[in-house]
């Protein structure tokens, strides 16, 4: 198995009772394998945009509570002045 996976670039599978649980391969293919970048997580990617679109959100609603106060005291100006 060891030639095979070194000197023939096989890949060997070691499974026990029907399930694999490692694979002997050359040198070679796991200097291939470690230049590989990373796969990205998923679950961080998820809480990433989630957090962006919950910021976005919470900025938007402050700049519209913000527009609707500035609008409040502008009708409210012209109620004061005739008064």
């Amino acid at each position: 198995m060891l030639n095979t996976a070194a000197y023939q670039g096989g890949r060997v599978v070691v499974c026990r009772r029907g399930q694999m649980l490692c694979a002997l391969i050359s040198i070679k293919d796991l200097r291939r394998l470690r230049e590989l970048p990373p796969e990205p997580d998923k679950y961080a990617e998820a809480e990433r945009f989630w957090q962006e679109g919950k910021r976005a959100l919470e900025e938007r609603l402050q700049r519209e509570a913000e527009e609707r106060r500035a609008n409040e005291a502008r009708e409210s100006e012209p109620a004061d002045e005739g008064g």
